[in-house]
């Protein structure tokens, strides 16, 4: 399984957006992948400016796909000029597709509650 995070361009409206989409699933499609879900993360704001853009919309897409078609992807990715940038994870052998995140307002557990092991002895 693999996470492919894209950026597209801010200018990039919603319908527009959603051709490029529809073009990625098709060129993943083609090479014989599945999209498992797709997750908008919405229009985030660089560190930095990037090529004179400083904020961009994200998508990240889970795909099961065979290794063998990555570097194809990636080059057909780098002829579309609305995305910006791509970045493509491996996820370990075994791994399952994480949960799906809710925007609810609830606070999430925190798994460093616990204070630290003191270290030493007074005295």
């Amino acid at each position: 399984m693999y996470k492919m995070m894209f950026i597209f361009l801010p200018d990039l409206g919603e319908e527009a957006g959603e051709k490029v989409l529809d073009a990625i699933r098709e060129e993943i499609s083609k090479l014989d992948g599945k999209v498992l879900r797709t997750e908008y993360l919405g229009r985030r704001t660089f560190a930095r400016p990037l090529k004179k853009q400083e904020e961009g919309h994200y998508v990240r897409l889970y795909v099961e796909l065979g290794p063998e078609a990555i570097d194809a992807l990636l080059a057909r990715f780098k002829l579309n000029s609305d995305i910006f940038r791509v970045q493509i994870l491996r996820s370990p052998a075994g791994s399952e597709l994480p949960p799906e995140e809710t925007d609810s307002a609830e606070p999430r557990e925190s798994v460093v509650d616990e204070k630290p092991a003191e270290v030493g002895s007074d005295g």
